[in-house]
Formats: structure tokens, sequence, C-alpha cells
């Protein structure tokens, strides 16, 4: 007993001292970009922050929102090779998944293209080698449930566009801007936009930063995503080859010719470049970079809000 008493000064401080290394733990990671105590303080501009189980999202293009706001999310599930080309449905305004099925084709390799308005969304072979020669190429679905719409014998996922849009194939880390015949290029020399005017591509505009050239030296994940409306951008810079640099995101309004907001997250809590407007284009819906995941524990999606 006396042994005992004599002890309980130590154990009172090796107590308190774990409890704080914990605290001091918990509380530097619930900091990180779209972590806990970051929503709650305000911290970045993150408002939310969801798990989807048993996904691994598509590179570049990946989801779409439906008019009622749902999202529709293309990837992989399963545990095993073959992983199985899935469809899921998750809702923003619950973080519940509201359903999830196979995608109706076997092959692996696929890109998924989503239409202007978001009604609809294309999800096409890659290539001839990863095709089942004896299925269709290519489906377009119902960004509202799902259904497949039409098919596709014949398709090329790197040129293919919906037949009535009147939409100019660009690079997979370009975006087309609605309605304007426009299309915008991530500059690497300035971390800005190159607005090419088409069918020529004549370029017409560049839109660079007041710190132009002070982008990430290893900006190997690099794109522009443009709002339904086309007026504005995000230009995502990722160094996904240097941990110690996190995603920076410039946004910017075409109309005004101005970057109007820049948002930098963490070194792990990167951005993918599939990310999307949200369709009152105030927020960006994006997945955490692969590189800064477990895909074991599922995949993380951010909403950041961009614009007031």
């Amino acid at each position: 007993m006396k042994i005992m008493y004599r002890l309980r000064p130590v154990i009172g401080v090796v107590t308190l001292t774990v409890a704080t290394v914990i605290s001091a733990f918990w509380i530097r990671t619930s900091l990180g970009t779209c972590e806990t105590l970051d929503r709650w303080l305000g911290r970045s501009a993150c408002v939310a922050k969801y798990t989807i189980r048993d996904l691994r999202p598509l590179g570049f293009a990946t989801m779409v929102q439906a008019p009622d706001y749902t999202l529709r999310v293309f990837g992989y599930s399963g545990e095993k090779s073959p992983l199985v080309p899935t469809q899921i449905a998750f809702d923003l305004t619950t973080g519940v998944e509201k359903d999830r099925k196979p995608l109706p084709f076997a092959q692996m390799a696929y890109r998924a293209i989503p239409a202007l308005a978001g009604d609809r969304v294309a999800v096409i072979c890659l290539s001839s080698d990863a095709c089942d020669q004896r299925q269709p190429q290519g489906y377009i679905l119902s960004s509202d449930n799902g259904a497949v719409l039409e098919e596709l014998p014949l398709a090329n996922a790197l040129s293919w566009t919906f037949p009535d849009e009147d939409r100019t194939v660009v690079r997979l880390d370009a975006a087309v801007l609605a309605n304007r015949n426009i299309a915008a290029y991530p500059d690497p020399g300035t971390g800005g936009i190159i607005l090419r005017k088409f069918p020529e591509a004549v370029e017409t505009e560049r839109l660079a930063p007041e710190d132009a050239g002070q982008v990430p030296a290893i900006a190997t994940a690099f794109a522009v995503r443009a709002s339904l409306s086309g007026r504005y951008i995000a230009v995502i810079n990722s160094a996904t080859g240097d941990r110690d640099i996190g995603t920076r995101l410039d946004i910017w309004d075409v109309d005004a010719k101005k970057m109007i907001n820049r948002i930098i997250t963490d070194s792990d809590h990167r951005l993918d470049t599939n990310a999307i407007w949200s369709r009152d284009e105030r927020d960006l819906i994006a997945f955490r970079s692969f590189t800064d995941s477990d895909p074991n524990e599922g995949a993380d999606l951010y909403v950041l809000k961009l614009r007031d």
C-alpha cells in the first residue's frame, strides 16, 4: 500500500503526459484541411468531408452532380482483382450513399465524360485492348438514376463528345467553357490560364496571377475545371511528387478577368484534379489525392467553398 501511495504522483504525471501527447496529436491532425477542428474553426474553405467506402475514383473526370444535386461518382470497387467498375449515387446534404450498382460492362479502363448540362454522363472504354469487343464500347447514363439511356457500339474515349452539344475536344487537363466556343488550358509558365477560341484554337488571352510563376516546383497534377456556366474557373495545382507542398487553388472570374480567391491545402491533404464545381457555382467538390489516402479506408471527398 505504501508503495502504491508513493507511486500515485508518478502515475498521475505519466497519465497527464500521455493525455497531453494524445491531445496534442489529435489537435494537430484535426487541424489538417477538412478535418474536424479545421471545419469547426473555419480555418480553411472546407465545409464538409465525407468518406465513401470501397471506392477507387477515376482519374480526371470521375463524377457529375445531377439536377437534384445528387452526386454520381464513377470508379472501381472490390478488394481483390479484378475490381468492379461501379457507379455510386451520393447525397451531399446528408452524407449518405443512396445507391451503388455495377456499370454494365466488364472492361476495367474507362473514362467518364459528363454532359455540359450535368444531366447525363458517358462512360467509355479507354482503348480497344481493354475492351470486350463483343460488348458496346460505352454507355450514356442518366445522372439522376444511373439508368442506361443509350449504348455506344463504337467510341473513342479521348475524342468522344455528346452529339447534341456544340463542343470542342480538348486535352484532359483543359476545360470547355459552356456556350462560349472557348476552352481554358492550364499555363505551367505562370500558374494561370490560357484561353483559346475554337474552332481555330486561336489564343485570345492569358490570365496570370500577380505572383505568376510562383507555382509548386513539381506540379505533376495541374489542371483547370470550369463551372457549368463557364464563368468561373478553378486552377488546381498539386505537387504530388513533393509531400511538403499542398494543393493551390486559384479561382478566376473569366468575365471580370480577375482572380477572386486562392486556397492552399495542407501538404497531406492535397486534391486530385478530378474535381467538379457544384451546380450553384459556389463550391468545389474534390477527392483527396490518392497519394495522401489509404485506399483500404475508402475515398475522402471534400467540399470547399470557393465564393459566396
